[in-house]
């Protein structure tokens, strides 16, 4: 067994992270979560007993805005992302293939598209996010993610600066290689899935995503952070956006 295999191990957690509870405050554990989503997806309009998938994650990305160019790194490392989670035993959700993807179909009415991916997030608990562009492209979804608290995972390349805009109750990361760090990866939504979520607060009061095992919440970001910590994000305002061109003002004039 690896080391890394070895602090992964859930004996671990009892003498090294057992101070990490001291000051968490529980806003929604698993008990109560089951009766707000209920609720949540009463109000948006979804049916009630649409099931939640523990081992799914809807896997956003910018779409609409991403220029042709790049459009073919993206998609790589969005297959990767899918590689890994399937390795990890998590069906993945691919937007860009769905039929009403901007790309497939740009004629569907943009309401109809929002009450779709809505019902797609509720129906996977795990909501992966390649955060890429200085817009993200899918700030949309990751706002419905927090509403229906998933365990919202975001992925930053360390090379590429984007807005602080940025979702919290989310667990966010960062990568410079995908595929060259897949194990880790595959470990890490290997981890997230023995977690149940929750919301609540941290001792400064700052929102934060719980995860609950055991009968015992733990703050899941800062908890990945102890056991993943090459993969912790580390925002970095120094390091360069990835630079847009507008190529047809003729449009606006």
């Amino acid at each position: 067994m690896s080391v890394e295999q070895a602090k992964i191990n859930f004996g671990y957690l009892k003498q090294a992270l057992s101070k990490q509870r001291q000051g968490l405050s529980i806003h929604k554990d698993p008990l109560a979560r089951k009766d707000s989503l209920k609720e949540t997806l009463k109000g948006d309009g979804i049916p009630v007993d649409t099931v939640e998938n523990p081992h799914g994650a809807y896997c956003a990305l910018s779409l609409t805005n991403t220029p042709d160019k790049f459009k073919p790194k993206l998609k790589e490392w969005q297959s990767e992302l899918l590689s890994i989670l399937g390795e990890a035993g998590i069906e993945g959700h691919d937007p860009i293939t769905a039929p009403e993807a901007f790309d497939i179909n740009p004629t569907i009415p943009p309401g109809d598209v929002y009450r779709i991916d809505e019902a797609r997030v509720a129906r996977h608990r795990i909501f992966a996010f390649l955060n890429i562009f200085p817009s993200t492209g899918a700030g949309a979804e990751a706002e419905i993610a927090k509403r229906y608290n998933r365990i919202a995972v975001v992925l930053h390349h360390e090379n590429i600066l984007v807005s602080t805009m940025q979702p919290d109750r989310s667990i966010h990361l960062q990568f410079s290689d995908l595929k060259g760090q897949r194990n880790r990866f595959v470990q890490l939504f290997q981890f997230l899935q023995k977690f149940e979520p929750g919301q609540g607060f941290d001792s400064q009061g700052n929102p934060i995503l719980l995860g609950f095992r055991n009968n015992r919440s733990y703050n899941l970001a800062e908890l990945v952070y102890e056991f993943f910590p090459d993969l912790k994000y580390n925002f970095d305002p120094t390091v360069s956006i990835l630079k847009f061109e507008v190529l047809n003002p003729e449009i606006i004039t």
